[in-house]
């Protein structure tokens, strides 16, 4: 993913070309950054960011020579995504390099980047409190802190889905009228998603002794155990304890699929087993409609696709083996 993807063009933050005018307009934006030196002595270089700002969440894309910046501790938390090339991090005496298009969740404080020259990178900074906040909403509590030092040791696993969660963040920003961009519901609406996606991956780091059942786990409880009762997404929602909208965005996250197709898919395993070893007299019809599934073409068809096989095969498969 290049620059070329995230035009950014109308939201300039930075133009510079000589570290000490760099420095002096970093520093005036972020109080925190105490060191800028080029890397390799190559004079002259230029720095280029663009940047925007999703409520408390700043996302800066930047064009850079290369360059090492130092934070001080201003209680945020930067996700790194080198978009081209390599950077190297060094935290706590550790060196990690990031490989091109993958992303970290680097402690606010004690890191330093060394970012190669020709790199492009897009770093989010995101408030500890407001990934906090997002995380008590998720039911997990955990020991934030401690939970980003860990998460140092090893790239984000959700790589893919947030690159393209913030390709078009920045391409529906850079692509509509200003009387839309302005708008906050537009706004907060993006925010609240990048922070749903950056909360649960660092909860994936939680603690699960200290870590309550998330919402997506009371809601498939809730759903193996009434599969065959007619229930829908609302009840299911109702059941996990949080709103319908919210039980959808993080099911398409954790589970890759809708709240319908988790219940389909319940339901086909339901039959399944009831088709493998069935009772005496059992049916086609009989266990579909026991295991919630009334529709009786849409069952044949989603279990084939699921199995390979029709269910009239695997029950007459396993009467014959009986």
């Amino acid at each position: 993913m290049g620059l070329n993807l995230l035009p950014l063009g109308r939201f300039p933050a930075l133009r510079s070309g000589g570290p000490a005018d760099a420095f002096n307009n970093i520093r005036s934006r972020h109080p925190g950054a105490r060191a800028l030196v080029p890397v390799g002595g190559r004079e002259p270089w230029t720095i280029d960011i663009n940047a925007v700002s999703l409520g408390s969440i700043r996302i800066a894309v930047s064009d850079a020579s290369a360059f090492t910046i130092d934070h001080l501790d201003d209680g945020l938390v930067r996700i790194l995504m080198p978009l081209n090339m390599p950077v190297r991090v060094l935290s706590g005496g550790l060196a990690r390099d990031c490989g091109a298009g993958e992303v970290w969740l680097l402690p606010a404080t004690g890191h330093r980047l060394h970012v190669p020259e020709g790199s492009k990178t897009i770093v989010i900074a995101v408030p500890t409190h407001a990934i906090q906040e997002t995380l008590l909403s998720l039911d997990l509590e955990c020991d934030l802190p401690s939970v980003l030092e860990r998460r140092f040791r090893a790239h984000a696993r959700a790589t893919g889905l947030l690159r393209r969660q913030l390709a078009e963040v920045l391409r529906a920003f850079d692509e509509m009228p200003d009387a839309i961009i302005d708008q906050i519901r537009f706004r907060n609406a993006h925010e609240e998603l990048l922070l749903l996606s950056i909360a649960d991956e660092i909860a994936r780091d939680c603690n699960p002794a200290s870590a309550r059942p998330s919402h997506v786990s009371r809601a498939l409880e809730f759903m193996q155990a009434n599969c065959s009762d007619e229930i829908g997404p609302a009840a299911i929602a109702k059941a996990a304890g949080c709103g319908l909208r919210n039980l959808q965005l993080m099911f398409k996250r954790e589970c890759g699929m809708t709240i319908t197709q988790a219940l389909r898919d319940l339901r086909l395993k339901a039959a399944r087993a009831r088709l493998l070893h069935p009772d005496d007299g059992d049916t086609i019809t009989a266990i579909a409609s026991d295991c919630g599934l009334s529709h009786l073409s849409d069952f044949a068809r989603h279990y084939r696709r699921a199995y390979g096989e029709k269910p009239s095969t695997t029950l007459s498969s396993a009467k014959r083996a009986v």
